[in-house]
């Protein structure tokens, strides 16, 4: 009976049944495919991260020998939307020459063949200023300048290292749809941190706090977020002779990924099509006493596309 049944209901509708099948197939299809390359465009905005910033997007210094092979690297754990946080542990690498600009972890030195290896006092969100109180003529020293503050944490000793921080940020424009508050999913949120590097050795030897100010080279950002893009460009001010000071700022922008703007953007044109239907519905019935708008099962539709 079942088959009887089937043969002549294919053989009546066939050519309906194969349009919305191959159309269900093909949505999804689609929607695969449009997943697949916002995670490409995700993956290269990764790789971009592990590129090392030195001078943002800048010239860098002359001649690029004055690069060191001294960085830091992030890796991004979390960011809260509501307090506004970015969460990430650095850690201090060095790596050999001649530097892989688009993967600077290739090249990365372990720290047991290291026999350089300095202990670094990390100081956040500081200045560091020319000493004037060594008798050092070979090159500019710098230190702290602010001795009474204490480091944040030290790096250089073993290959766990690492500091944790969080990062506040704030609206990127006063544009309204670039604002948290307004532009979701077009919201952008930035911030930058500061870092000054001094030899614990030196301090501890001389007893004055935040002096030997060493060059971190620039700084390269790991990992992922859930439905988050991080961008970031730092600016080692060491390697530039112009500049007054030592430090190493890194500039932090937090956007939506492409696949949250996309999914947004569906869902909003489907609420408001679905949305309009009803209230359309809703007055032909109401207004104009329409009582055959809907027959047979099109209720079911109206309902659950209401849901």
């Amino acid at each position: 009976w079942f088959k009887y049944h089937w043969a002549v209901q294919s053989s009546r509708k066939r050519l309906g049944r194969l349009l919305y099948v191959a159309s269900g197939f093909i949505s999804l299809l689609v929607w695969l495919i449009v997943t697949v390359l916002f995670g490409n465009n995700l993956e290269s905005h990764e790789l971009s991260n592990s590129s090392f910033s030195v001078n943002g997007s800048g010239a860098l210094p002359h001649p690029p020998d004055r690069i060191g092979t001294l960085f830091l690297v992030g890796q991004l754990n979390s960011f809260d939307p509501v307090t506004r946080n970015l969460n990430i542990d650095w850690t201090a690498v060095q790596v050999e020459k001649p530097l892989n600009e688009q993967d600077l972890l290739s090249t990365q030195i372990d720290i047991d063949r290291r026999t350089d290896t300095v202990p670094l006092a990390m100081f956040r969100d500081v200045l560091a200023v020319p000493d004037t109180n060594t008798n050092i003529t070979d090159y500019q020293p710098f230190r702290v300048q602010n001795p009474f503050v204490k480091p944040v944490g030290y790096l250089g000793l073993t290959q766990f290292d690492q500091i944790n921080t969080n990062i506040g940020l704030g609206q990127k424009s006063t544009n309204i749809w670039l604002q948290p508050e307004f532009g979701y999913p077009f919201d952008v949120y930035q911030g930058k941190i500061t870092w000054v590097a001094a030899n614990n050795q030196t301090i501890t030897a001389t007893g004055r706090p935040g002096v030997d100010v060493q060059a971190i080279s620039g700084a390269i950002l790991t990992d992922s977020l859930l439905n988050m893009r991080v961008r970031s460009q730092a600016f080692a001010s060491c390697l530039y002779d112009n500049e007054p000071g030592c430090e190493l700022v890194i500039q932090i922008w937090v956007t939506r990924t492409g696949l949250v703007k996309f999914c947004v953007f569906v869902v909003f044109v489907i609420h408001w099509f679905v949305t309009i239907a009803l209230f359309l519905l809703t007055g032909e019935s109401l207004l104009l006493n329409r009582h055959n708008i809907l027959e047979s099962t099109d209720i079911f539709a109206v309902c659950f596309s209401g849901e």
